[in-house]
């Protein structure tokens, strides 16, 4: 991950908001990519990316942080980060993309975050990552 946020700070240069699963692994994670965008750089932890937790859950807190952040960066785990993307880009719950350990995608949203509309702009792993970085 220490690669591999070089690169996703060349694609992603700055952000407002880190969030993650209160898990070890996540948090850790969590701290690698917030020493690499600095301390301004807002933390919370929410449950809702706890692997056992429905994509509308992250949905509705994504929504009630929605003032606060334009551009958040979710911390969690696999395969529940790879099917939250896919829900927010479709409204499926039946992943069609696959998310590395270490590898990230950005989703954009037109006006606000919504289930099925979410585009995607780019999905890298690890490898790829530390390659822009």
């Amino acid at each position: 991950m220490r690669a591999a946020v070089r690169g996703l700070q060349e694609l992603v240069p700055s952000a407002d908001l880190i969030v993650t699963s209160p898990y070890v692994r996540a948090v850790q994670t969590q701290e690698i990519v917030r020493a690499a965008y600095g301390d301004k750089l807002l933390l919370e932890t929410t449950d809702t990316l706890e692997p056992e937790r429905l994509p509308a859950e992250f949905e509705q807190w994504l929504k009630s942080h929605a003032g606060d952040a334009d551009v958040v960066i979710a911390v969690g785990h696999e395969p529940h980060l790879s099917t939250l993307a896919t829900w927010l880009m479709t409204g499926s719950e039946e992943s069609h993309i696959e998310l590395r350990k270490g590898g990230a995608c950005l989703l954009l949203f037109e006006s606000r975050v919504k289930r099925g509309e979410g585009a995607l702009r780019w999905l890298m792993g690890p490898k790829e990552l530390k390659q822009v970085g």
